[in-house]
């Protein structure tokens, strides 16, 4: 008979006996720490908490629980592994995961309408902070304006590269799990809140524990691991390094703030074959630069203070679902920003026929190569279809692409 150990959120362990072939420990008669006395969990015939009539169980959720790694059997001295003997529920102590000020709301289906009601309303989640400060590719602080007052706002459009990010994200997290064997398993962290700031929201992809050997370590924080794929490895840096995109740093650091934990790990892959890892440590500073434009941000939803008109698409695809239909009437605008209007359409005309040109020509010396060079930098490079066609000549901004 095996012994688990689960671990509360005061730091106390809790023994319990695991029998052979069973899936689940068996409590020993502990004390229950949800109710108080000790007095054990009874319904009356209304499915009410006993004593409590007329009140509903509330459904609570239910913490991350990990599990340390399972031990190797010994190899005999004559090299020959000693035969296997299956032992269920062998495979080190089980530890409730309870960061030191995230509150769990619940474990959500993304898309769902309880994940939309989790990360809706007035507050900033991790993905939303990088376009509070003005630094996501994806949102502006226009459009997200729009969405926190409650304004129309364009449907989300799911495209290839977010299916494909979802259906390889847990191949991704099993290639991170078995390079470091000095993790638990790393499980789905769910969506948490700040313990005093409700407004502020995160998500992690993973959450797991460091080992001490085989074990746990019940005095060691817990650490995120974040997934992601890119086809391409701009914004980059090398494996093992800490360069990332700014955006994804963002989020990062919101979520370490969220939960009151100090490291995240990152797993990306790009181009489908390129896997890389880093690491990301809390920033006290950066995090409270990020909490500072949050509050402010949050207040001018609030008062009614709209952002500026920024050059984001987000921006201009949000200003396109504003109005509800068109009334026969003209409407003046500024004599400024009716010759901006004329000079730049007359300009992004022939500016765009002149970049189409220099495409062709740089596509064209390139021929079947990959690259194209000046000296001892890259300029661009061509991503190509199955049959070896160009799909995309794309400029290079890193080095580590």
């Amino acid at each position: 008979m095996g012994r688990a150990w689960f671990l509360t959120p005061s730091g106390a362990l809790h023994g319990q006996h695991h029998h052979p072939g069973s899936r689940e420990p068996r409590p020993l008669p502990l004390r229950p720490r949800w109710l108080p006395g000790g007095q054990p969990h009874r319904a009356d015939h209304q499915g009410h908490r006993h004593g409590r009539p007329g009140q509903p169980r509330q459904a609570r959720p239910r913490l991350p629980r990990v599990r340390g790694r399972r031990r190797r059997h010994p190899v005999r001295p004559r090299g020959r592994p000693q035969p296997h003997r299956h032992r269920p529920g062998r495979g080190g102590r089980v530890i409730t995961v309870q960061p030191p000020t995230g509150i769990l709301l619940g474990q959500y289906t993304p898309g769902t309408p309880e994940w939309e009601q989790a990360r809706g309303g007035l507050c900033i989640t991790a993905t939303e902070i990088a376009a509070v400060v003005g630094l996501s590719p994806w949102q502006s602080r226009f459009s997200l304006w729009h969405k926190k007052a409650g304004l129309p706002t364009p449907p989300f459009q799911p495209n290839p590269a977010m299916e494909w990010g979802n259906r390889l994200e847990d191949a991704v997290a099993q290639k991170w799990v078995d390079e470091h064997q000095d993790t638990t398993e790393a499980v789905e962290a769910g969506t948490w809140r700040h313990r005093d700031r409700d407004w502020q929201r995160a998500t992690p992809d993973r959450i797991f524990m460091p080992l001490r050997g085989w074990e746990i370590d019940p005095g060691t924080l817990p650490q995120l691991l974040e997934i992601k794929t890119s086809p391409f490895g701009d914004e980059w840096g090398p494996s093992g390094s800490d360069t990332l995109p700014v955006y994804y740093r963002c989020q990062i650091q919101w979520q370490l703030d969220t939960l009151g934990l100090k490291v995240c790990h990152v797993a990306v892959l790009i181009g489908g074959w390129d896997y890389r890892e880093y690491v990301v440590e809390y920033d006290a500073d950066d995090a409270q630069i990020l909490r500072d434009a949050a509050e402010r941000f949050l207040d001018d939803v609030r008062r009614g203070n709209r952002p500026p008109i920024d050059g984001a698409d987000a921006t201009y695809q949000t200003i396109r679902v504003q109005p509800q239909g068109r009334e026969d009437r003209d409407v003046g605008i500024p004599l400024e920003l009716a010759a901006r209007y004329e000079v730049i359409g007359d300009q992004r005309r022939t500016v765009d026929s002149e970049f189409t040109q220099v495409r062709g020509e740089v596509l064209d010396l390139i021929g079947d190569g990959y690259r194209a060079v000046c000296g001892d930098r890259r300029i661009a490079y061509r991503t190509v279809n199955p049959d070896g066609t160009t799909l995309a000549l794309q400029p290079y901004r890193s080095t580590h692409a």
